[in-house]
C-alpha cells in the first residue's frame, strides 16, 4: 500500500493528473501512459513497450515502433518524488482518420475541379459559339440595314446583347439616312432658300426703291430702308439658326416695310402674333419667304388693295402661324404638289417659281419630322392661306 499511495497521490496532483486522465480517456485510441518509480520499477504501463524500451527514453522524446504502429514517446521526471512519466502517442492511430479524411477531401476537391472544368468548358464553348455568330454576322455586314440584325433564341444575356446590337444598328441606319439627307438635301435646300430670300432681284428692287426715295427727297425713309435691308442681310448671313419668334417678327417687319415702300398704295400688312408666343424659338427665314410669296405671287398683280395678314396661335403641343392674302391664289398643280412629295418635282418650272415654300417644307421636315410643316389652301372668297405648324421649343 505504501507504494500505491504515493502513485495515487501524485497521479491526482496537478503535475500528472491531466495527462493521466487524458490517457485513460483515449488509451484505446491514440494516447497511452506509463509510470516508473524512483527505483526504476514500472508502476503503470498500458503501452506495448517493455521496461527497457521505455527506459531508453530519458527526459526527452523519441519515436518507437510496435506491432506495425508508430509511437511518439515523451518522458518527464516528477519534481516531487523522482517518478518518471511516459506519455505515448499512437501516431498511426491518431493520423489514420486524418489521412482518411484528407483522402476524401482531396478526392472531393478533384471531383469538384473536374466538374468545374467541365462546366467551364461547356459554358466557354457556348459563349464562343455565340461570339462566333456575332463575329460572322458583323464581318459579313456591309451596311447597317435589316440584314445586319442578329437573332438569338437563347434566354440569356446574349439575347439582351443582341437586342442592344440590333437597336444600335437601327439607330445607326436612321442616323445615316438623316445625316445623308441633311448633308445632301438640307444644304442644297438651305442654299436655295437663302438665294430665294436675299436674291439679286430683291436687292435690285430695294436699291431701285431707295433711288426713288432719293428723287423724292425722303431722307428718313432712305435711312430706314437701308437700315432694314442691312438688318435683313445680317440676319440671313449671320446669326443663329434658331431664333425667338420676337426676333423673327422684327426682321419680318423690316422686310414688309421695304415691300410697302415698293407698293405704297397697294399693300396692307397686318401682324397679330400673341405676346405669349414671342419667347418660343423657331428657325429663322421660315415666315419671311411665305410673306414674300404672298407679295410676289399674290398681291403684286392686283389692281386694288393687296392685304396680307400674319396671325399666330398656340396649341398644347405646337405653334400655328398663318399667312393669308387676297391675291390670285395657288395654281392647282402647286396644291397637288404639296399633297404629294414636293422634293420629287424640284426641276419643274412651276415648282421653281415656288422654291421658297418648298425649301421651308423640306427644312421643317428635316428638323422636326413630317408631323410639322406647311399646309397650302385657296380661300373660297379669293386669295390663299399658308399654315405653318412648328413644335413648341423654349430653348435654342
Amino acid at each position: 500500500m505504501s507504494s500505491v499511495y504515493p502513485w495515487s497521490y501524485y497521479i491526482t496532483s496537478g503535475s500528472i493528473a491531466p495527462t493521466f486522465l487524458c490517457g485513460i480517456a483515449q488509451s484505446a485510441a491514440d494516447a497511452l501512459l506509463a509510470i516508473a518509480d524512483q527505483n526504476g520499477d514500472i508502476i503503470y504501463n498500458d503501452s506495448p513497450f517493455s521496461k527497457d524500451e521505455l527506459f531508453s527514453v530519458q527526459n526527452g522524446s523519441a519515436r518507437l515502433s510496435a506491432d506495425g504502429m508508430q509511437y511518439q514517446i515523451d518522458s518527464s521526471k516528477s519534481d516531487a518524488n523522482d517518478w518518471i512519466l511516459y506519455s505515448i502517442i499512437n501516431e498511426t492511430a491518431l493520423y489514420r482518420n486524418i489521412n482518411r479524411n484528407l483522402v476524401w477531401q482531396v478526392t472531393l476537391i478533384l471531383i469538384s475541379m473536374l466538374l468545374i472544368f467541365a462546366v467551364i468548358l461547356l459554358v466557354s464553348r457556348t459563349l464562343s459559339g455565340q461570339f462566333r455568330h456575332f463575329i460572322e454576322t458583323v464581318s459579313h455586314t456591309t451596311a447597317p440595314d435589316e440584314h445586319a440584325l442578329i437573332t438569338v433564341d437563347s434566354e440569356d444575356e446574349f439575347r439582351d446583347l443582341a437586342q442592344v446590337y440590333n437597336d444600335m444598328i437601327l439607330r445607326i441606319n436612321h442616323l445615316i439616312e438623316t445625316v445623308y439627307t441633311k448633308e445632301l438635301l438640307l444644304k442644297n435646300a438651305e442654299l436655295k432658300a437663302f438665294q430665294a430670300q436675299i436674291n439679286p432681284h430683291f436687292l435690285y428692287n430695294t436699291l431701285d426703291c431707295i433711288n426713288g426715295l432719293v428723287d423724292l427727297d425722303r431722307p428718313n425713309d432712305i435711312k430706314k430702308t437701308i437700315t432694314a435691308l442691312a438688318s435683313i442681310m445680317r440676319m440671313s448671313i449671320k446669326g443663329k439658326e434658331i431664333m425667338t419668334v420676337r426676333e423673327n417678327i422684327r426682321y419680318i417687319n423690316e422686310y414688309m416695310f421695304i415691300e410697302q415702300l415698293r407698293y405704297p398704295d397697294n399693300l396692307i400688312f397686318l401682324n397679330e402674333i400673341p405676346e405669349e408666343m414671342m419667347e418660343f424659338y423657331i428657325p429663322k427665314l421660315i415666315l419671311q419667304p411665305i410673306l414674300e410669296n404672298s407679295v410676289i405671287h399674290g398681291t403684286s398683280s392686283l389692281l386694288g388693295k393687296g392685304m396680307i395678314a400674319l396671325l399666330g396661335k398656340e396649341e398644347p403641343d405646337a405653334l400655328i402661324f398663318t399667312v393669308s392674302d387676297n391675291g390670285v391664289g395657288f395654281p392647282e398643280a402647286i396644291l397637288q404638289l404639296f399633297r404629294e412629295s414636293p422634293e420629287n418635282h424640284l426641276d419643274d418650272t412651276q415648282t421653281q417659281s415656288r422654291l421658297g415654300l418648298l425649301n421651308i417644307q423640306k427644312r421643317i421636315h428635316l428638323m422636326y419630322g413630317t408631323e410639322y410643316g406647311l399646309t397650302l389652301q385657296n380661300l373660297p372668297a379669293g386669295g390663299s392661306r399658308v399654315t405653318i405648324r412648328l413644335p413648341k421649343i423654349t430653348t435654342p
